[in-house]
């Protein structure tokens, strides 16, 4: 018999990791699954959530307490990426398998030089969803995407995660090349998710504006030309699609980086428009369009906490 998924946590529980609790809960039961949370945080998971409109509560265990799973789910805010590494210590067992849903690129190598290569598969999601307070709202049309870095050929634990999703009747899609596809995800949260933010806009108007558009393709271009430069296959036919994609959205969604400006909460900026530059600096690419909106949303982010 291959390869199962019998046990599952997750760190993170946001509007991300709602996606994964209920189905996973319900699925592998209450002492299969457990939500990783310590102290303030904790005390707030414990007393239950809504998702999609049903009332959830989830076993609740604190990084010591946490024992190996078969299955780690990442969904924390990339400002708490490197001690959410740290938190997973004790759940990685000798065939625990780490799934970093996460924004932005480059999470998959951290993880891989911590764990090593045969512990991290390459994941992302496409999907609409909101956190307000402890109710967490999803697009019921999001899919999770996940598998080792190219997929010509399923492995055993592609296949062991795939089995899982449809036991879960979870939407799920496996992509012939992973990297590509999170570098695509990256490019549209750097082209669109920023401008909304910088804007005030969801997507419905900053995706109407000719305006606001202009913007997005700027941003882009640069992720395209940051991509080329390493070997990815991101080219400006992808950066087209994916601004006809987001016209898709749902109109009136807000993306993750306004929802943080309007809570006042610290946004992933520097994941997003930051890591752009700093990977153009290293590489020699001018990326003037990303330093530009980095300055003015952190300059947002100033207000919002009355520096300035």
């Amino acid at each position: 018999m291959g390869m199962k998924i019998k046990s599952a946590a997750i760190i993170g529980l946001g509007a991300v990791g709602g996606f994964f609790a209920p189905a996973f809960a319900k699925v592998l039961g209450e002492e299969n699954f457990c939500v990783i949370a310590q102290g303030e945080r904790k005390e707030r998971l414990e007393k239950g959530l809504t998702v999609n409109g049903e009332f959830c509560k989830f076993s609740i265990v604190t990084p010591k307490e946490a024992k190996p799973v078969d299955l780690v789910i990442m969904a924390v805010k990339e400002s708490g990426f490197a001690q959410a590494v740290e938190e997973i210590r004790n759940l990685v067992g000798e065939n625990t398998q780490i799934l970093c849903v996460m924004n932005g690129v480059g999470h998959e190598e951290v993880l891989e030089k911590t764990f090593g290569k045969s512990h991290v598969m390459y994941s992302y999601m496409k999907i609409t969803a909101s956190k307000n307070g402890n109710t967490i709202t999803y697009d019921p049309g999001c899919s999770f995407r996940f598998g080792e870095k190219k997929n010509t050929v399923l492995s055993e634990r592609v296949r062991a995660v795939k089995d899982l999703m449809e036991e879960c009747s979870l939407p799920y899609c496996i992509e012939e090349d992973m990297e590509l596809g999170i570098w695509r995800k990256f490019m549209l949260n750097v082209g669109t998710n920023l401008p909304c933010a910088l804007l005030g806009l969801p997507y419905g108007p900053c995706c109407k504006s000719e305006h606001a558009v202009k913007i997005q393709r700027a941003l882009m271009r640069e992720v395209v030309a940051i991509a080329q430069a390493k070997g990815i296959a991101l080219d400006e036919q992808a950066a087209e699609a994916q601004l006809k994609m987001s016209k898709g959205f749902p109109a009136q969604s807000k993306p993750s980086t306004l929802q943080d400006l309007e809570h006042k909460r610290k946004t992933e900026i520097e994941m997003f428009a930051g890591e752009v530059v700093k990977m153009g600096e290293s590489l020699g690419i001018s990326t003037p369009f990303c330093w530009m909106i980095q300055e003015a949303i952190q300059t947002l982010e100033e207000k919002n906490a009355g520096v300035i």
